[in-house]
């Protein structure tokens, strides 16, 4: 049966856990660097995208196994499956009376897909800084940052600043002007 989302209680039970538990904490460890960050810089858009997008890829893959490993309530009467995890109920939907609904899709299915409707490559479209900028920010990480053992959203705006200052020093202006 079709529900507006605010009677959906289910989904809005998750987007109320999903904002409490990592969307509100990223938030605001992403925003408090905005005393360090300067959008006219070329040089700290491509560090922010450098660093942020595998910090947030991390949390949200940290959120989906969360949710989808905690068990359901049980509730009798219910004509859909309870009681179990919704990875349970994904993989193995028999063990609840349910069907499987899933078709496996051929991988040379997707390759063809890929080959003719996108125009651009995986890592083309999963890059988010030009190939010379991450040449030179993974040394300089490396060189900087050697006593973070881990980059998360609490010591990115360290990581931040440590590899700014290196990388001004590293390279001449006009240096930067070709990797930007």
């Amino acid at each position: 049966m079709a529900l507006k989302s605010t009677q959906n209680t289910p989904i809005e039970g998750f987007w109320h856990w999903l904002r409490e538990s990592i969307g509100r904490t990223l938030y605001l460890d992403v925003t408090s660097g905005h005393t360090v960050f300067n959008s006219s810089n070329p040089i700290h858009i491509n560090l922010f995208r450098w660093l942020w997008p595998p910090i947030v890829q991390k949390e949200l893959d940290k959120f989906a196994v969360e949710w989808n490993s905690h068990r359901l309530r049980l509730q009798r009467n219910k004509a859909l499956p309870s009681g179990a995890t919704p990875i349970s109920l994904y993989m193995c939907p028999e063990e609840t009376n349910g069907i499987p609904l899933f078709n496996p899709v051929s991988p040379n299915l997707i390759a063809a897909l890929r080959q003719h409707n996108l125009p651009n490559s995986r890592k083309e479209a999963f890059q988010w800084v030009p190939d010379a900028f991450d040449e030179i920010a993974g040394p300089v990480y490396e060189a900087n940052c050697a006593d973070i053992l881990v980059v998360t959203s609490k010591n990115a705006w360290t990581v931040f600043q440590r590899m700014v200052t290196a990388l001004l020093i590293s390279a001449p202006a006009d240096a930067w002007v070709v990797l930007c």
